[in-house]
């Protein structure tokens, strides 16, 4: 994570700048909240493509067993797994 030091301009006659250093701040706030808006983004994009990778796996899966069921005779009694027991 990136910090950001607001510094203050020093005016001669003013002494510190208050409005520049307002500035800063204003613009560091804005970075913070568009770095957690990053962070949140990322985090939801990992999920998207574990879900992704998951779905892709569960049908690879079903591929594999309708080709298995499919070069079965017709007269062959086949039965599906319901849970524990």
């Amino acid at each position: 994570m990136l910090y950001i030091v607001p510094t203050m301009q020093y005016d001669h006659l003013l002494g510190y700048s208050y409005a520049s250093c307002t500035g800063e701040l204003l613009l560091m706030q804005a970075f913070q909240e568009l770095q957690a808006k990053m962070v949140s983004t990322t985090q939801q994009l990992k999920i998207s493509d574990f879900q992704i990778e998951q779905l892709k796996r569960q049908i690879a899966h079903t591929k594999l067993v309708q080709k298995e069921v499919n070069t079965l005779p017709r007269d062959i009694r086949t039965y599906e797994g319901v849970g524990r027991m």
